[in-house]
């Protein structure tokens, strides 16, 4: 029997999908077998740690959490700034939260490429390069984030922490998009200047 319910040995399921013999063992009079309640470690702590803010139990927090997840995603479902993603799966929801807050406040803090970013693209980059921003021939500004390292979170965070600030605050995500989002300031002021420039021929 042990090789049975070895295949499920330190596997976690929802209480509400427990099936005797198919995910929990089947309990018998000489069973050695037992099962535990689980919770995630990392949440449970962020939990307990941010209690004197909130004041709620635990599952009320976490649908809480999970509710500001989804409005979180207004960018990257381009609700709000007609940003669309392409090629996202993979990525971790928290992830992406975690970029849309930070595009967010980058966009308010450089109004002017609010409408100018057209596609948020998770693609393979060359290496350990964590984000690139491009403009096409259209000059439709989109930012290019490696597929390979934001599907690996741990990955990601230690290159992140990793990466050397000489040339711009990195050292986090919201660094390393905000050296990114330098690239299409000087983007669109060639493509403003440009765009002048071509008037005051026509004239």
């Amino acid at each position: 029997m042990y090789e049975v319910y070895k295949k499920v040995e330190g596997k976690v399921f929802s209480v509400k999908k427990i099936m005797p013999g198919v995910n929990t063992p089947l309990m018998h009079p000489n069973c050695h077998c037992s099962t535990a309640p689980y919770i995630d470690e990392k949440k449970y702590y962020e939990w307990l740690d941010s209690y004197d803010q909130h004041h709620m139990s635990y599952n009320d927090w976490v649908e809480w959490k999970n509710n500001e997840i989804s409005r979180a995603l207004a960018v990257r479902n381009g609700n709000t700034y007609g940003i669309k993603t392409i090629n996202d799966q993979g990525v971790s929801n928290e992830t992406k939260a975690d970029l849309d807050k930070d595009i967010h406040k980058l966009l308010k803090e450089y109004p002017v490429l609010k409408g100018r970013i057209s596609e948020i693209s998770f693609t393979e980059l060359s290496n350990n390069e964590i984000a690139s921003a491009r403009i096409n021939k259209n000059l439709d500004l989109a930012l290019k984030l490696n597929i390979n390292i934001f599907k690996n979170k741990d990955m990601l965070h230690e290159l992140i922490e990793n990466e050397n600030d000489v040339l711009s605050p990195k050292g986090s995500m919201y660094g390393y998009l905000k050296h990114e989002f330098t690239h299409f300031l000087e983007y669109q002021y060639a493509i403003d200047h440009s765009e002048t420039v071509t008037r005051l021929g026509m004239l």
